[in-house]
């Protein structure tokens, strides 16, 4: 059946994830030992969009691969795949997760990083230029920007291997931005990384992009530029797109001077420089349990607020609240308040397992709307827990202002103004919602990723400030959420 807003993609999403799904059904995956992903994709040409419904022709070629074509109801030629590469799933991995308490499903993974070498420089040193006002590389090339760099390539200079360049950005000195300067990062940074990808000369070239205090690596480490934090969201995006194509390199916090080294660990795309040490990013388990940190701690006569509480994770986290920890006092808000599909069932249902629960209608967008909600409580806050999102997913290429305002506006509005106006409250827990998206990356999920990468970014500083704070980086919830139907989340 067509899906909605494909006119506004070149190839929507799940079409194309339909569309390949046929190579699923050939004997040689059917009798292979686990279950087989996309691993590589090879010779891809899109030569039409806005399909809503294609007739598709998969054939294997050899090595595990399978050539993809799709033709709109019309005959017309949409999009075609010279090689669609898959790989079986470890079975190792598998086994071991399925040993685990639960089969695997309560564990719980955290971002973590470990130190890697780059190789010795020498004669294998790659040709280095620095774009803009990036760091002063002995011996580099520099440019004022792209266009000026496309210049020198038209004009016959040599292509070099890597290019370095500062994020240009708020001052990290400022932990806290508003979120128009959040806004202003992700666009500036979505419109860089688009040109670079429409210059095919540089298809051969690396671009590092610079950070400082974007993210944290050792425990308790602030992360002390907020606005580059949601760049890494972006660009882990970016990078499932194109693979190979960019790397993020962070730099601590207030050393300005820092010497940038040119030669990088091999095959690394998330780089930290610490100590004079690269780190790299690696998931790594952590004890389950009990998610909701400080739920325990929570007073009984204080109130928690659920912003997103209408929506369709809102009520399962309310359930959980009530039914598993006791709370008596929930305010539960979304942009239609009582209107909202099931509002007046659930709270029924939560009063009825002895809550008092209050349904708003409030915006988390707009500041003056949540401080009023808050002035309005009557008992003390005690807890938070943001879930309000949007998601529109879009590749890199198409992905306008308008989207990334749109996006980031309900998590990273929503959580500055939260974090803001409960300075001073005695929270025991401030619980961030974010998405996988944010760690892994989702190819078209690029301005998504960048506002849960906010939010993960925004708890490390809470955290590092001595207050709670918890960013929970969800993967898709069986029928309930914003990847249930693609539309949007209170």
């Amino acid at each position: 059946s067509p899906v909605q807003d494909a006119a506004m993609y070149g190839i929507h999403p799940a079409v194309l994830d339909a569309a390949v799904q046929g190579a699923l059904l050939d004997a040689s995956v059917l009798t292979s030992e686990g279950p087989l992903l996309g691993s590589s994709w090879r010779g891809v040409t899109l030569h039409a969009g806005g399909a809503d419904r294609l007739r598709v022709r998969i054939t294997a070629v050899g090595g595990g691969a399978w050539s993809v074509d799709a033709v709109d109801t019309g005959g017309s030629p949409v999009i075609s795949v010279a090689a669609l590469i898959l790989r079986a799933v470890d079975t190792e991995d598998q086994a071991a997760l399925r040993a685990l308490p639960g089969g695997g499903r309560d564990v719980l993974w955290r971002m973590s990083w470990v130190q890697v070498t780059a190789p010795p420089s020498g004669a294998s040193s790659p040709s280095v230029l620095v774009l803009g006002d990036g760091p002063a590389i002995p011996g580099a090339a520099q440019c004022a920007d792209l266009a000026a760099l496309k210049g020198v390539l038209q004009d016959g200079g040599a292509v070099p291997d890597v290019v370095f360049t500062t994020l240009a950005g708020v001052s990290p000195v400022v932990a806290v931005p508003d979120a128009v300067a959040v806004e202003a990062v992700v666009s500036a940074t979505v419109s860089l990384l688009q040109a670079w990808l429409a210059e095919p000369a540089l298809q051969a070239a690396r671009l590092v992009l610079l950070t400082r205090g974007a993210v944290a690596v050792e425990p308790g480490e602030d992360v002390t530029d907020l606005a580059a934090a949601a760049v890494w969201g972006l660009v882990r995006a970016a990078a499932e797109e194109n693979p190979g194509r960019f790397v993020l390199l962070d730099l601590p916090a207030g050393s300005p001077d820092i010497p940038v080294p040119v030669v990088l660990p091999d095959d690394e795309p998330e780089l930290a420089l610490r100590g004079g040490m690269f780190h790299a990013s690696r998931l790594a388990r952590t004890e389950a349990g009990v998610a909701l940190e400080g739920v325990h701690g929570l007073d009984p006569d204080g109130v928690v607020l659920v912003t997103g509480g209408l929506g369709g994770l809102g009520p399962h986290v309310a359930r959980h609240l009530v039914t598993a920890h006791g709370v008596r006092h929930l305010v539960l808000t979304g942009r239609r308040g009582d209107a909202a599909p099931g509002a007046t069932q659930l709270r029924a249902e939560l009063e009825a397992a002895g809550a008092v629960v209050t349904v708003a209608a409030c915006d988390v967008t707009d500041r003056d709307a949540v401080a009023a909600l808050l002035a309005g409580l009557d008992h003390p806050l005690t807890g938070v827990v943001h879930l309000a999102g949007v998601l529109h997913d879009a590749t890199l290429s198409s992905i306008t202002a308008e989207q990334v305002e749109r996006v980031l506006a309900p998590k990273v509005r929503g959580a500055l103004a939260l974090h803001e106006l409960t300075a001073g409250t005695d929270l025991a827990m401030f619980v961030l919602f974010s998405s996988t998206a944010s760690v892994l990356g989702a190819a078209g999920q690029g301005v998504y990723a960048a506002a849960n990468a906010f939010l993960d970014g925004l708890a490390a500083h809470r955290r590092a400030d001595g207050l709670p704070g918890r960013s929970l980086a969800w993967g898709p919830w069986q029928g309930s959420g914003m990847a249930a139907n693609f539309q949007d989340a209170e």
